[in-house]
């Protein structure tokens, strides 16, 4: 992605993650990751030393509503075409949710 503009590196971006893996050819995470990787950088900046500065902060503040997303977790969870599908993700994001409550008590 070197040499690239922004703008082109932007729609790139766009393309990969709106298009999904399939449009990407396998070079997109999935949704499952990418809350995977929110929830742990969330938790990491919780306990870390860096909470102090401005961005992080403001992180850790946007995040303490996370009871919201854990509502709208079980509000999924509770559908029947996704339990079906993707009942084993959903188990595991809940989980996810339920030990950064706990860190977070």
């Amino acid at each position: 992605m070197s040499g690239y503009s922004p703008e082109e590196r932007i729609r790139e971006l766009e393309q990969m993650f709106l298009g999904g893996p399939i449009i990407a050819n396998g070079k997109s995470f999935s949704i499952e990751t990418l809350l995977d990787v929110l929830l742990v950088l969330y938790d990491e900046c919780c306990n870390s030393t860096l909470r102090r500065e401005k961005t992080v902060s403001t992180f850790i503040e946007n995040g303490k509503g996370i009871w919201a997303f854990e509502l709208l977790i079980k509000g999924i969870w509770a559908s029947h075409d996704l339990m079906t599908k993707d009942g084993p993700v959903l188990d595991r994001m809940y989980g996810h949710i339920m030990n950064i409550r706990a860190l977070n008590a």
